[in-house]
């Protein structure tokens, strides 16, 4: 069976304009049409893109192909070669956008490179007549045979085009995009838009720009087990409006996958994505825009979360207890149900409204310490990647004192008279016990008395002066005072006591 590729015209109430209409010219016993895909632009225009395949001729695997109609449902001419490997390509799954200036861009994965033996993303822009502006280029920028995958594309309000596409550089499959204006001179470099910092599976990704020039993307994702509609919006190519997150509300160990999305004149967007939450697969929708309740909090958000309700004005609630009011949660796009929703340690009040820190990552300045445990000493900053240095002059690096759980801001952590360095590097005690071996002496008083400080049956014979120490600012140990805080301190004071009450026995006698 060989597939063809029809098109039928309905007016705005749905009504068929007309009977439906051969688009590819060229289908036939050995040649079948795939994956249609269509725009419509400012002329109405309408583009449709589809890629054949020669059921026959194996070398033919395929080939992406377009035509262009009027207003009319007339052909603008005849249907003409897109991608422009010349070879024994396979460039499937057409992707097509138009800009406001009816210039107009497709993108496919393509399998050109045998030699990597992988699938990489092409496109081409053309202008309003169909003449291409430029040759096809490749998008992706990964090294090495790395499948790129499932391009999706849209256009701004600056006629800008952004690419989106499943990419497998990292071993799972994530969602990267990429930006080109409508020349198709890149703007930036491959950006990563899934957050998801374990293996599981993003895939399938769908985009939609709104007038402002801002942007979602929408894909299924596999962190949690089973698969989900997760989704990102961007301010513009170069700025996140935050992290990810969940879109479909299915009970736990249901499946959502598939997701697709428009955007309306004023802003609205509408999801559908494949759902069997009802133990059948259904099509399900959401639409982002409205607000039922006039609380400043739009419905789709409302409805993504089980403690608000999208019919109850709760912007100035505080569901999570976590210091942020709900309004301030959609506006830092945090969970108003999690009141930690990063998991290091601060509230997400405490992170946006105290120390300045992003409550969507754990480490905000991704130096190896969270922010929960920098802001605990003053020595640190959660703000500035400082995990290598050494802020308080003990011969560990900040990182290395996180590590070992000791005080960056304290050279002698355990008060044993060896600084944290020392016990880490030199002598392996335990800087976080002040008697390594728990014979009854310090680690301190073993080091200084010539003792093994890591075995119980080597001690000092006598202690020494004291078993506590103290460092003045600014100095290591070897600077080590006495405090005389060690009844055992006092025993080296006796002769020298003793020695004075004699002197002064004497010299009171003489001068009676």
């Amino acid at each position: 069976m060989h597939n063809f590729l029809y098109a039928r015209r309905y007016d705005p109430d749905g009504n068929p304009s007309g009977d439906a209409f051969l688009v590819s010219e060229s289908s036939g016993w050995d040649r079948s049409a795939y994956r249609p895909t269509m725009a419509v632009d400012q002329n109405n225009t309408t583009v449709i893109v589809w890629y054949y395949r020669n059921t026959e001729v194996m070398c033919e695997n395929g080939t992406i192909y377009a035509r262009r109609y009027d207003a009319s449902g007339n052909p603008l001419g005849s249907e003409f070669f897109v991608n422009q490997d010349t070879g024994c390509d396979a460039s499937w799954y057409p992707a097509l956008a138009v800009d406001s200036l009816d210039r107009w861009i497709i993108a496919w994965q393509d399998f050109r490179d045998y030699g990597m033996n992988s699938y990489d993303i092409y496109a081409r822009s053309f202008d309003s007549t169909g003449s291409p502006i430029a040759a096809d280029f490749r998008v992706d920028q990964a090294a090495g045979a790395v499948d790129a995958l499932s391009p999706a594309v849209a256009a701004d309000s600056s006629n800008n085009f952004i690419i989106t596409w499943e990419d497998r550089r990292n071993g799972d499959a994530d969602i990267y995009m990429r930006c080109y204006d409508s020349n198709a001179n890149p703007l930036n470099i491959n950006v990563r838009v899934d957050v998801d910092l374990g293996t599981a599976e993003s895939l399938s990704p769908s985009i939609a720009t709104q007038p402002d020039g801002s942007f979602l993307i929408v894909w299924t994702d596999y962190r949690s087990g089973n698969s989900d509609i997760f989704v990102r919006r961007f301010q513009n190519y170069y700025t996140s409006l935050g992290g990810d997150f969940r879109l479909d509300q299915g009970p736990e160990g249901a499946s959502a996958e598939d997701p697709s999305l428009v955007v309306a004149p004023s802003g609205v967007f509408l999801f559908a994505w494949s759902d069997n939450r009802n133990g059948a697969w259904d099509i399900y929708a959401s639409l982002w825009g409205e607000d039922s309740d006039h609380d400043g909090l739009p419905d789709y958000w409302e409805n993504t979360y089980p403690c608000l309700q999208a019919n109850t004005v709760d912007n100035l609630e505080d569901s999570d207890l976590d210091g942020l009011f709900n309004q301030l949660e959609y506006e830092n796009e945090t969970n108003p149900c999690d009141a930690d929703m990063d998991q290091d340690g601060l509230s997400d009040g405490e992170e946006v409204l105290i120390y300045g820190t992003n409550p969507l990552i754990p480490d905000t300045d991704l130096d190896g310490m969270p922010d929960g445990w920098e802001v605990i000493f003053s020595c640190l900053s959660a703000l500035v990647a400082d995990s290598s240095s050494d802020a308080d002059g003990d011969g560990l690096t900040n990182l290395a004192e996180f590590r070992h759980l000791t005080d960056p801001c304290r050279q002698d952590t355990d008060h044993d008279a060896l600084s944290d360095g020392e016990e880490v590097q030199i002598y392996l005690t335990d800087p976080l016990l002040r008697d390594t071996d728990g014979d009854g002496y310090s680690d301190g008083e073993e080091v200084y008395g010539g003792t093994d400080p890591l075995d119980p049956d080597s001690f000092p014979k006598q202690k020494i002066a004291s078993t506590e120490w103290s460092y003045p600012e600014g100095e290591s140990s070897g600077c080590g005072q006495l405090t005389g805080s060690s009844p055992s301190g006092l025993w080296i004071l006796v002769p020298i006591l003793a020695f004075g009450l004699i002197r002064f026995w004497k010299n009171f006698s003489r001068d009676q």
